[in-house]
């Protein structure tokens, strides 16, 4: 193939190739293509899904949680979903700082990873009313990010002013999620 697209998904660079085939195996499962035994015949059948066979067989219920409420709100520690894309050191030889600090590098692979900025909107977990205020929107913040310490809440406040959002709280907390 000629290009990787990445949309909506988890990029996780600390996770071996080997550990996401074996979490992302429930998926294979569901499709019945993990009865094949060449990677050939994995493929083939995987490509003769119809669209509606490959979206039903998704694990959006058990993990890896493709569709996980954690992709429409603020991370939790130590609680995330399965790798649906990750550096394997063949396909993807470098992470996306590690290509571009090599001057001279072209990935054989071109990958664009990408998302949709409305996309927590479709189910967002926390709603802000329309006049919510400057300290609550800290103390959400704050208390949301609290277990991760409070210098990193502190930074989060930090790179997501209330005033660079047009004092909109949802916009603030929709952008947060979003990167």
């Amino acid at each position: 193939f000629s290009a990787a697209i990445s949309e909506s998904s988890s990029v996780r660079i600390d996770q071996s190739l080997a550990l996401a085939s074996e979490t992302n195996q429930v998926y294979l499962n569901r499709t019945h293509c993990s009865f094949y035994s060449s990677n050939e015949e994995i493929k083939s059948c995987l490509l003769d899904l119809s669209t509606d066979e490959a979206i039903l067989s998704a694990p959006f219920d058990v993990f890896p949680y493709w569709n996980s409420f954690w992709n429409f709100g603020l991370p939790t520690i130590n609680e995330y979903t399965g790798a649906l894309a990750v550096i394997d050191g063949y396909v993807l030889e470098y992470t996306l700082e590690e290509s571009f600090a090599k001057k001279d590098y072209a990935s054989d692979v071109p990958v664009i990873i990408g998302w949709m900025a409305e996309e927590v909107d479709l189910a967002p977990q926390h709603v802000f009313s329309t006049n919510s205020s400057l300290t609550q929107y800290n103390e959400f913040i704050l208390n949301s990010f609290r277990d991760w310490g409070q210098p990193f809440a502190q930074s989060v406040l930090d790179l997501y002013p209330l005033s660079k959002y047009e004092n909109s709280a949802q916009l603030a907390y929709d952008n947060i999620c979003n990167d």
